[in-house]
Formats: C-alpha cells, structure tokens, sequence
C-alpha cells in the first residue's frame, strides 16, 4: 500500500512537475519586438510617434521645436534631441523619458548631429567641436583629439570611422579604449585614391566595411564606395550626382540605400535612391524622382532612408535642413519596389530629426 501510494505521489509530483516546467518555459518565451519610428516636423515643433509595423501616427511630443537629428537608448526609453533653432543655427540639446513624454535633461547649446554608442553610454555630438557627453546629464565628458574627425554619421557600435586630418585615410576609433585600427585611403577600383571630401560615413556592423559618400572634384561627381578597414581594398563604387545624400543599412547587414540630391535644377540629374546587395556587392535597381514633383519612378524628395529593424524595408524622408519637403515613401529592398507613400501629416512640412527604436 505504502509502495504504491509513493509511486503514484511520485508520479503525480513529475507530471506536475513536468507541466509546470511547460507552463514555464512557455511563459519565458521573448515576444517579438515592436517599434516605434520618431519623425521630427519642423515647422510645427512636434515630434510624431508612429507604429513602426502600420506606419501609423500613434502619438506625438509637442513644443520639442525644429529638430536637427535624434538617436533612441538600446531599451527605446530615452530619446536624445538635438535641435535647431528657428532662425538658424543650432539650438538646445534635450533628453526626454518616453515614458512620461517629459524633458528630463538640457544643454542650451548644442552642437549638430548626435550618435547614441554601443551599450548607451556615451553620446557623440558634433559640428565645430566633437566630445563625448554623459548620457544622464548631457555634460561633456572628453574631446576627441583634433587630429579625428568623424564624418555626419555612424551606426552604433564600439568603434567609430575617422578621418585621420591632414592624412588622407580613414581608421577605426575604439571609444572604450582610443585605440585606432585599420586603414582605408578612399580610392576607385582601377586604384586612383582619392582625396577625402566625405559627406556620409556609415561603418557596418561587421566593424569591417566602411560605406561612405565621397566628393570627386577631379571626376566633378561623388562616389558611393564599400572599403575594407582590415585589407584597405575598395569592395564596391558607384557613381552618384552630388555628394549630399545619405547610407543606410539593413538590421542584418544584408542591404544599403544610397540616397542622392542629384541637384535642385531641372536641368540637372533628378534625385535618386540606389538599393545595394551588401553580400554580393551588387546594384540592384536605382528609384528616380525630382524635388516638386513625381517624374521617374515616384520617388519624391526623398534624401534620407531609415531602415525598419528587422525588416528588410525602410522609410525615404527628405530633410528639411537641405530645404526638401514631401511625405515619407516606404521602400521594400527585396521586391525592389516603392511599396507605400505616407502623406498627412509630413507631405508639405520640413522633416528635420529620424529614430526608430523598441517601444518604451
């Protein structure tokens, strides 16, 4: 009797056992990810919140001001503002909690385009002066040596591309260590270097391949080139109009948009939007459009490209800073077609600051 009733309890206590281990396994399983795509519209100071799945305005922050660029904390709390003032130039640096829709934190004077790093720890703000600032309280914490200078942008990471001044070549700064790794000196496959007049920068997430928007006074025309850090070889170039555009890449590494102004005249080449193929260094389809109108293949003012994490689509926005004004298009990068245009309430408003990130 004893022995039987200890193999039933036994029994019984694995099969609950058992079952509460299902029940709990199937409780630990990580939910997908939403996010939200933060849209600065300039001239009325407010900052839209849109479901980055719908791409549907779902809240807004008010009185924020112009907005020159933003950067999102890793868990999506925390949104940094830098922003522009409404005569020009650069106005307040602000944290806001996303949470509260509260400023939590202000320098009055700013300095340009700003860089959330790997892990939140340290913001990179830069126009005439680049510094690191604490993420809490905005303050400085140390100036980069004036011999680097890093282009508009980078993707968050450990290690940051720089201009190595008055040497014409690009190497790896690591902000943990100041250490500088690799080299790359900008040149054309046929081996021709190239003096740096870079106006996008973008390192991939390998920390390997440096994608970046080069001036060519010689051929009067910029270049899109893909360079290696660790060989110095150049992987891929691309002919563009003008140099003022903008790289994006792809949650998984896979694609980059290359945006391109072309040129405000008519008569000039339109705006273009070229979509590559990072694995097999392949172009794969160039959109057309022109500022003021549809023309070529409905792009429209379209100077910015911000990819959708974990899709392989991505939203084209023009910028209000290079005087472009139309509604956001959605692109998807692998049926190559323009699948979307989001009008009300970006079509006839200047769009300064972009982030996407995890809901808060």
């Amino acid at each position: 009797m004893l022995r039987s009733l200890s193999r039933w309890t036994i029994g019984a206590s694995l099969l609950a056992g058992g079952l509460m281990l299902a029940c709990s396994d199937k409780g630990t399983d990580p939910k997908p990810l939403k996010y939200n795509v933060y849209v600065g519209c300039d001239e009325r100071g407010v900052i839209y919140v849109l479901d980055a799945d719908s791409l549907t305005v779902t809240d807004s922050l008010v009185g924020i001001g112009p907005t020159r660029s933003m950067a999102l904390s890793p868990e999506g709390r925390w949104l940094y503002v830098q922003c522009q003032k409404d005569e020009g130039g650069v106005g307040p640096f602000l944290k806001i909690d996303l949470r509260t829709k509260q400023e939590v934190a202000r320098v009055e004077e700013g300095l340009g385009n700003l860089l959330l790093l790997k892990g939140g720890t340290l913001l990179l703000a830069g126009l005439n002066r680049l510094y690191f600032a604490d993420p809490v309280t905005l303050a400085e914490v140390a100036p980069l040596p004036d011999t680097l200078r890093p282009w508009r942008v980078a993707k968050p990471g450990t290690k940051l591309p720089v201009e190595v001044i008055y040497r014409n070549r690009f190497r790896l700064y690591d902000v943990d260590t100041g250490e500088l790794t690799g080299e790359y000196v900008p040149h054309l496959l046929t081996g021709e270097t190239l003096q740096i007049s870079s106006t996008y920068t973008i390192l991939h997430q390998d920390e390997r391949r440096l994608l970046l928007i080069n001036e060519s006074f010689q051929y009067a025309l910029a270049w899109f080139l893909v360079g290696d850090m660790e060989t110095g070889e150049t992987l891929l170039q691309y002919p563009l109009a003008f140099a003022h555009g903008s790289i994006a890449i792809s949650s998984d590494g896979a694609y980059a948009i290359v945006t391109d102004l072309g040129s405000w005249s008519l008569e000039s080449p339109p705006i273009t939007a070229d979509v590559f193929d990072l694995r097999t260094k392949q172009h794969l389809r160039r959109f057309r459009g022109r500022f003021g109108g549809t023309g070529g293949d409905g792009l429209k003012a379209a100077t910015r490209a911000l990819f959708v994490p974990e899709e392989r689509r991505a939203i084209l926005a023009p910028w209000s800073m290079l005087q472009t004004y139309g509604p956001l298009q959605v692109l998807d990068v692998e049926g190559l077609t323009l699948e979307q245009t989001l009008w009300s309430p970006f079509d006839s408003v200047g769009i300064g600051g972009l982030a996407v990130g995890p809901r808060p």
